[in-house]
């Protein structure tokens, strides 16, 4: 019968979007870490020119600061790729199924 069809199609789907859910998770660990390890850098600057004068300091402020927006719009869109491709992946899952089914329906 063709419901052990649309049982192994469930379960590629199933499989598919799991692999996409733990992409998604690197990446906004990724991104964490990124900003961490920026405001680690910031607190580092405002350190070392604590004592010295925060003109000095503002170049390198500014430039974290563009790298950090630049990290943040790239991990924004290698996320809005994955949600893209999960989109696409159901809607051929479901375009799937129904073909099954009306396979099925018709036997």
């Amino acid at each position: 019968m063709d419901r052990k069809k649309i049982e192994q199609v469930e379960k590629e789907y199933l499989d598919k979007r799991k692999e996409y859910q733990q992409v998604k998770e690197q990446l906004e660990d990724y991104r964490r870490i990124s900003k961490r390890k920026t405001e680690n850098l910031v607190d580092y600057i405002l350190t070392i020119y604590r004592d010295v004068d925060i003109v000095h300091a503002k170049p390198f402020l500014s430039e974290l600061e563009r790298n950090e927006e630049q990290m943040h719009k790239t991990y924004q869109k290698q996320m809005e790729k994955i949600e893209h491709q999960m989109l696409e992946e159901k809607k051929a899952y479901l375009k799937q199924i129904e073909l099954l089914e009306s396979d099925d329906n018709i036997d």
